[in-house]
């Protein structure tokens, strides 16, 4: 014996009823936030940076720019002129994204295959180069006002 789907059966309920849909969704957070901010600190450890740290050397950063500029050129014409005839190429976004992997893969490659030489020396941190916390402040700013001249952008053109 089946049941054929109610319209007034549980299933529908937050469908119907927007105003239990949106209690939900407020006990759900406000039982979440309490939970998080009442969690112990024996339950809450500090959590430690396992990202390896791979230093790119010069030479990497040198090969990678001569072969990684005319591939991603010559991708790029070919996608645009629909060179080889008759084949597809992906989204654009795919083909941008499959060559910065390429290129990110052959600089670790050659930077773990060569030695930093001496003259070499590390590149400043971005804290180091802003200024401090007052030029962050101000970097978040220029970011929100880039966003909103590229949400005019988007809504003037659409």
């Amino acid at each position: 014996m089946t049941e054929d789907a109610s319209p007034r059966g549980l299933d529908t309920l937050f469908f119907r009823n927007r105003h239990l849909l949106w209690l939900s969704i407020i006990v759900i957070l406000v039982g979440g936030a309490s939970a998080i901010t009442s969690l112990p600190r024996m339950e809450d450890p500090r959590i430690v940076n396992r990202y390896p740290l791979v230093i790119t050397t010069e030479p990497a950063a040198f090969w990678t720019l001569v072969f990684g500029v005319p591939l991603c050129l010559g991708v790029g014409f070919c996608q645009m002129k629909g060179i080889p005839a008759g084949f597809e190429w992906p989204i654009f976004l795919y083909v941008s994204f499959g060559l910065f992997v390429v290129c990110v893969l052959f600089m670790v490659i050659v930077s773990l295959c060569t030695h930093p030489t001496a003259f070499e020396r590390p590149l400043p941190t971005l804290r180091e180069v802003s200024g401090g916390e007052q030029s962050s402040r101000r970097m978040w700013l220029l970011w929100g006002v880039l966003a909103v001249i590229m949400l005019a952008l988007y809504v003037a053109f659409n």
